[in-house]
């Protein structure tokens, strides 16, 4: 079943101020299981750590779940955890913290590739990605030239990166450039509307 790919934002701990906005990757694989890849921990100290317990969605810190994109069925949850894992956590700065660690994991997902053999999936992917080009043109045939990318990104955020290979085959990207663009910028707004004076707290059970 294809796993749907999201940024989870929470409410900041100990004050909810933007510095302590908490962001994390949430993957959703279907039947009612899910799980969130995140580091935890301090400056300096961070570390990686995949809560499966818990579904950190349903928490009453919740700001905000962004969908980012639903992955290709040839993406597993191991491929997703294996980038996860293996994104430096940058604990060389007081400055470095989870927000900026999930900019980086999507860097790395537009790094990850699958190559697609079946026929079938081939043509489904090609014409997918003809609908899309077609409604790209037709967008910016309406809109003419603009200074204003959020128009085009709605169609572009859905876009796969498809390479043709000689051999018959393709070779699918993970996630494109738009798709994390916009994640970025949506979480970047949610992290800032989330800084609200009645969500004021401190707290000494942690962000959940």
């Amino acid at each position: 079943m294809p796993i749907s790919l999201s940024v989870l934002v929470f409410r900041g701990d100990p004050v909810d101020s933007m510095e302590y906005c908490h962001a994390g990757i949430y993957l959703e694989y279907g039947d009612g299981k899910q799980s969130t890849m995140h580091i935890v921990g301090a400056p300096r100290v961070f570390h990686f750590e995949e809560e499966v317990e818990r579904d950190l969605a349903k928490s009453d810190r919740l700001e905000r779940q962004i969908l980012v994109t639903t992955l290709h069925k040839s993406f597993s949850r191991a491929m997703i955890q294996g980038v996860c894992s293996k994104t430096r956590v940058k604990n060389d700065g007081s400055e470095w913290n989870c927000q900026h660690w999930v900019g980086d994991v999507l860097t790395e997902l537009m790094k990850l590739e699958v190559l697609i053999k079946d026929r079938e999936d081939i043509k489904c992917l090609m014409k997918e990605q003809k609908e899309i080009e077609c409604r790209m043109k037709k967008q910016r045939k309406i809109e003419g030239p603009t200074s204003d990318q959020k128009k085009v990104e709605c169609l572009t955020k859905e876009q796969r990166e498809i390479e043709c290979l000689p051999n018959g085959q393709v070779k699918l990207k993970c996630l494109t450039k738009e798709q994390r663009m916009e994640a970025i910028d949506r979480m970047t707004t949610a992290i800032s509307e989330a800084k609200d004076e009645k969500h004021l707290c401190v707290t000494m059970s942690g962000w959940t």
